[in-house]
Parts: structure tokens; C-alpha cells; sequence
């Protein structure tokens, strides 16, 4: 045999038979036999490309049936599994915002897939803005009105639920004007001279001047001469509105004579105006109601000019001293701060209750001292000397 192949599912096989001489080896004859192609045997179906639906694509798989000997594809069969659809889940809410007083709030409602979480549908609701909701007005940038400047307050509505400023409405109170107290002669008329009353605004301290005419005054003391340096603060004094002292007779001063405790206390009361006392309760037993100094004392004690040599003494005929009366003046000027520490009186040392006193007096001319460094603060004080203190720390002299 020759050419011998073997048939395949599809072609046909077979072989030469050849006859030769055995002496020369001619071929003889040659003779084909074929055999048949014997064709496909199908094998069991199997399943190709196999995939599952979704909620929006179909699914399905392949049958494909191949030959169990040559293993070509013989039959391919497809299948389709249509897409299953969505399948909508319980709505929730999203993008929740609670309205405020201005801008609405809401919520989308989300349907989505339980299957592939697609969303299916949102729906969304408005809370309308409520508006704001006035508080209880307030009062800001409230200001007093002084004498020269207007005051007042803005009434001010702010939203309880925000805070946003809804109105703001302003009142305005009318400055109050200068009340003027009854003035003090700050400078002295003489007889030829006119002076000058100033008068202090009670609420904010402002001052205003009237001219005082002179007063062609006579000069009814024997023993105060034109030269003395007491001239002036004596007739200043004298003719003083309510009159601060008269002399010791009708010619007579007495500028030598000591002042007492009760005069100075009186002379100061008088100067002020006779102001009257805002108390009748008298810590002194030697000051009787029936005194001519009862009155000041009671307003000097009220207001922290002096408090008495002890808790239940005056001393109304003590001698006044020079420490005392510098006090005096200083504590009934509400006891101002001297500019200046440079104390030239050896005499006068910071632990004394008149040290500041003396150096407000000295600073302001009221008195210089008995010398360069003395000023003597236990020397009493003469007529002379205290109507001239006044003079000077109350008539600007």
C-alpha cells in the first residue's frame, strides 16, 4: 500500500495498492481504494458566554454543540434573558436644610434601585422662609446730654431667631443748658477798680465772668491803712454779699487779734454763700444751737472741711493755725492736686495732714511761708492773715 491516509470527520480517506516485479521492480499496477469520510459525531450541548441580566441590559448564554472527534463547532444556539427592571427601594430624604428666617429650607425625596443603586426619582419640598421674629427692643449708644451737647439712645429691634438688626430708631434728649450757681466775686472791686463775679455751671464746672462795678467803697477802719497789705481782702471782706466780718467795733478791724476757730469756720461759711447745713446732728458739746457759728460748723463737719479737735470738741476759741486754715481752704476747694512735689518748708513733712494743703497754697499764692524754709504750721493766725487767705484763695487775689 501506498499513500495510505486515513479518512477524517469530513474528507475522505484511503491508499494505492501496487503491484511491482519482484527482478526489475516496475510498477506493475496500481489500484486505489478510498475509504469515506465518516462525518461529524455531535457532541453534548455545552453553554458559552454565559451572562446574567441586569435591571437595564438583558442576560443569556450560548449552546454550542462541537464535533466529539474533531472537535469543530457545529451548532451555536443563543439564549436571552431579558433585563430584570429596577427595583425601587424605600425614598429617603437629601440635601435636608432647615429654613431660616430669609431663605427657604427643604429636602429632595431619592428613590433608588435596591438592585444597582441607579436613582429612579427626586421629588423636591420647600419650607417656605418664616420671616424674622422681632425681639424686644433694646437701647444702644445710650449718652447723657450734658449742658452743651445733646444725648439719647437709638431703640434698636433685632430678630430673636437670627440676630439681623430689623430697625433702629434714634431719640435724642436736648442738651440741658448751664445752671449757673450764684457766683463768687473772683476779683475784687475797690473803690475806683471794678472786679469780676464768676459764676461756675453746677453740672460740668464751665465758668462765666460779669464785670463787678467798682464800688467808690469807704474804708470805714481806723486801723487798716491803704498800704497794709491786708487793705483790700479787709474791705473785700467787709463788703461782701452776705458780708464775711465786720470789725471789732464800728472803726475798729482788730487786724492784730487772733482768729478763732469759730471765725474761720464762719468766714469760710459766709464766703460760700451761707449755705445751709443738710443736717441737724451736731457731734460738738461746745457748739450750742444758739451760736452764731453753729450753722457753719454743722456745714463744714457735712462737708469734710474740718472734724473738730476730737470726737466731741470744736474748740470754737482755739486759735486758728496757719496748717489749719491752709486745710480749710483746701478741703472746701474739693481738695485739688498740687502740680508740684518741691516742698521748700523744712517744717512741712509729707506725713502731715496739711502737707498737701501747703503746697496747694503755696503753688497758688495764697500764702508764702513765714521764710525761704519755714512755714510755721502751729503760728496762729491773726484777723489779718485769714480775711487775707480768703482773699486770695476766693477773689482770685
Amino acid at each position: 500500500r501506498e499513500n495510505e491516509t486515513a479518512p477524517t470527520c469530513t474528507q475522505p480517506g484511503g491508499w494505492d495498492e501496487v503491484v511491482v516485479c519482484t527482478v526489475c521492480g516496475e510498477e506493475l499496477s496500481r489500484k486505489h481504494t478510498e475509504v469515506p469520510a465518516p462525518g461529524h459525531i455531535p457532541g453534548k450541548p455545552t453553554r458559552e458566554k454565559e451572562t446574567a441580566p441586569t435591571c437595564t441590559q438583558p442576560g443569556g448564554w450560548d449552546e454550542v454543540t462541537v464535533c466529539t472527534i474533531c472537535g469543530e463547532e457545529l451548532s451555536r444556539e443563543h439564549t436571552e434573558v431579558p433585563a430584570l427592571g429596577h427595583t425601587p427601594g424605600k425614598p429617603t430624604r437629601e440635601k435636608e436644610t432647615a429654613p431660616t428666617c430669609t431663605q427657604p429650607g427643604g429636602w429632595d425625596e431619592v428613590t433608588v434601585c435596591t438592585a444597582c443603586g441607579t436613582e429612579l426619582s427626586r421629588t423636591h419640598t420647600e419650607l417656605p422662609a418664616p420671616g424674622h421674629t422681632p425681639g424686644k427692643p433694646t437701647r444702644e449708644k445710650e449718652t447723657a446730654p450734658t449742658c452743651t451737647q445733646p444725648g439719647g439712645w437709638d431703640e434698636v429691634t433685632v430678630c430673636a431667631v437670627c440676630g439681623e438688626e430689623l430697625s433702629r430708631e434714634h431719640t435724642e434728649l436736648p442738651a440741658l443748658g448751664h445752671d449757673w450757681d450764684g457766683g463768687l466775686v473772683t476779683i475784687a472791686p475797690t473803690a475806683t477798680k471794678p472786679g469780676v463775679k464768676t459764676f461756675t455751671c453746677t453740672r460740668c464746672g464751665k465758668t462765666r465772668k460779669e464785670t463787678v462795678p467798682a464800688t467808690g467803697l469807704v474804708n470805714p477802719f481806723v486801723d487798716v491803712k491803704e498800704k497794709d497789705y491786708f487793705y483790700d481782702a479787709v474791705l473785700w471782706a467787709f463788703y461782701h454779699d452776705p458780708q464775711i466780718t465786720k470789725g471789732t467795733d464800728a472803726t475798729h478791724f482788730g487786724p492784730g487779734l487772733t482768729c478763732m476757730r469759730q471765725d474761720i469756720v464762719t468766714f469760710l461759711w459766709r464766703a460760700y454763700g451761707c449755705p445751709e447745713p443738710t443736717t441737724t446732728n451736731n457731734p460738738f458739746t461746745d457748739v450750742a444751737p444758739s451760736k452764731y457759728y453753729y450753722k457753719a460748723v454743722l456745714w463744714a463737719v457735712e462737708n469734710g472741711i474740718t472734724a473738730g479737735t476730737s470726737k466731741t470738741k470744736f474748740s470754737p476759741k482755739q486759735g486758728c493755725t496757719r496748717a489749719e486754715v491752709v486745710t480749710f481752704l483746701w478741703r472746701a476747694n474739693h481738695k485739688p492736686e498740687p502740680t508740684t512735689t518741691n516742698n521748700p518748708f523744712t517744717d512741712v513733712a509729707p506725713s502731715k495732714y496739711y502737707y498737701k494743703a501747703v503746697l496747694w497754697a503755696v503753688e497758688n499764692g495764697i500764702t508764702a511761708g513765714t521764710s525761704k524754709t519755714k512755714f510755721s504750721p502751729n503760728d496762729t493766725c491773726t484777723r489779718a492773715q485769714i480775711v487775707t487767705f480768703l482773699y486770695r484763695a476766693l477773689a482770685g487775689k
